[in-house]
């Protein structure tokens, strides 16, 4: 959830109590924190009255995933649950209008749930091996792109200039 409005990150911190509270990140940041006390809450709504804040529940370790295109490229070999998202991951990126998305995917008590959405994936959080998958398709995506463009501009008829 992401939101500035104090009584519905309240509302979601009841909901995740039953899971240990809930976790704050900051939107521009890596760094975690378990919101559980009062005083926690407090400090929170403060951060509110200047910037949204983004709340999730508690969960495992994370997974991280790039959507490049068509492709689904893991960071580490994905659990059979993991893998049966790939088609919505694919939606996702399309949707979003993103051609090239990152995301951590973390087990939950109520499932898998995508933690975290990086609109400009960092290479250096991925392995060498996915890295280079990576950049192989981001160069097949920006090849096919200007391949298209090209056709696009010399199917355009030409005018005789008098």
């Amino acid at each position: 959830m992401v939101t500035n409005v104090e009584h519905e990150a309240r509302a979601f911190g009841r909901m995740a109590a039953a899971a240990g509270g809930a976790v704050y990140g900051p939107i521009s940041g890596v760094i975690r924190y378990l919101i559980t006390s009062e005083e926690e809450w407090t400090g929170l709504a403060s951060l509110q009255r200047v910037s949204p804040v983004c709340l999730t529940v508690p969960h495992g370790k994370t997974q991280l995933v790039c959507v490049a295109g068509e492709r689904v490229i893991w960071d580490e070999e994905p659990s059979p649950d993991a893998l049966l998202l790939e088609p919505a991951l694919r939606r996702f990126g399309a949707a979003a209008g993103l051609a090239f998305v990152e995301l951590a995917l973390a087990p939950t008590d109520e499932g898998i749930c995508v933690v975290m959405v990086e609109h400009h994936p960092q290479l250096e959080h991925f392995s060498p091996v996915s890295q280079q998958a990576m950049v192989e398709e981001i160069a097949g995506l920006l090849t096919t792109a200007a391949s298209d463009r090209h056709e696009c501009v010399s199917q355009v008829p030409r005018r005789r200039l008098l």
